[in-house]
């Protein structure tokens, strides 16, 4: 988990459904690289994701600050990215498709980039730009929750409203253990 030492950029995809503590990982692996590496870190995360402001939270409490942005498209993102070793984009599933092209650049300017995102909608469908991200990675890190049925490794995300599984509408929708559960592949109920 720490940066390589090579002369080219290095991208880690962090991914999993909710609950397995992704954003735990992130912060842990860009944490690592500043105390120990004494690499300078920044961290991105969607101005949509409102669950908190200026900062990025794991579900058991790590704590980092963040930076929040709509997209990468504003060429003062890639600016400010480029004076850090190591760039963190959590919740990268939200974001359109300027992040592939943000990452490019990184990857070009030999950084290192880690992201953390959802591999899978609550469809159990790719997410967002998630899958192109995982193919490009030279290291990938799955990440699981325990079923919220019968406690077994979870890999999906069902969606939940009144205690009734959902399977259709919109992909989006910013929640918490309100809205999703996490769900192995016995108990997860996709829409056919």
């Amino acid at each position: 988990m720490f940066i390589k030492n090579t002369n080219a950029g290095h991208l880690t995809v962090i991914y999993g459904p909710m609950f397995s503590e992704k954003s735990g990982a992130l912060i842990h692996h860009l944490s690592l690289a500043q105390t120990y590496q004494n690499k300078k870190a920044i961290v991105f995360k969607p101005l949509s994701d409102v669950r908190s402001s200026n900062e990025v939270v794991s579900r058991l409490g790590t704590r980092m600050v963040a930076t929040e942005v709509k997209d990468f498209s504003d060429i003062s993102t890639l600016s400010n990215a480029l004076n850090y070793d190591i760039i963190g984009i959590d919740e990268a599933q939200l974001f359109n498709e300027s992040i592939l092209k943000f990452v490019k650049l990184l990857l070009r300017e030999k950084k290192h980039v880690v992201v953390a995102g959802l591999s899978l909608d609550y469809k159990g469908n790719p997410f967002g730009h998630m899958a192109e991200l995982i193919v490009e990675a030279d290291e990938c890190i799955q990440c699981f929750a325990c079923c919220s049925v019968c406690g077994q490794p979870a890999s999906f995300t069902q969606r939940v409203i009144d205690g009734r599984v959902v399977t259709d509408g919109d992909v989006v929708l910013i929640g918490d253990k309100e809205s999703y559960e996490p769900r192995c592949r016995e108990h997860f109920e996709r829409s056919i």
